[in-house]
């Protein structure tokens, strides 16, 4: 449930209605809604600018693992929802998803992603042209299959 409260912010600010240490806190969380929807749409924005849906789905989940606070991370979001806030078709951005799986560079489970590429070799794949991804994709892959070999 949420409440909607409208009042006139002047009348708030009066001295009369509130203390000086209540004003402070109400500006505070004010300037913090803020700051928080201006990074939301600036993340947004940059997202968006990937030019190919690789791109943006690595870009998508970067933030999301960062957020999490490392991998593997959750989401909670549908595919659906996934792929509209990308602004990609769903079957597109399931396919992506299970080509980028296949490649090494990503795995997942439902919808818990891990990254299992190194942020240096995400950086260059996303800078690469499309002809070039076939090259590229065969690192991740190769290296993981160390990692499984060493563990």
């Amino acid at each position: 449930d949420v409440k909607v409260m409208l009042f006139a912010f002047d009348t708030l600010l009066n001295k009369r209605q509130m203390t000086d240490s209540m004003k402070i806190k109400l500006l505070t969380n004010i300037s913090s809604l803020l700051a928080d929807e201006n990074i939301r749409r600036m993340n947004k924005i940059k997202m968006l600018q990937e030019k190919s849906i690789r791109g943006r789905i690595l870009s998508y989940l970067l933030q999301a693992e960062r957020k999490a606070g490392g991998s593997p991370f959750e989401l909670s979001d549908s595919r659906s929802a996934m792929a509209s806030h990308l602004g990609v078709n769903r079957s597109v951005f399931s396919n992506e998803l299970n080509s980028m799986r296949r490649e090494g560079i990503i795995d997942f489970d439902r919808n818990t992603f891990t990254i299992c590429c190194n942020r240096n070799e995400l950086a260059e794949y996303r800078s690469r042209k499309r002809g070039e991804e076939k090259k590229f994709s065969e690192r991740p892959r190769e290296e993981k299959k160390r990692r499984e070999e060493s563990s």
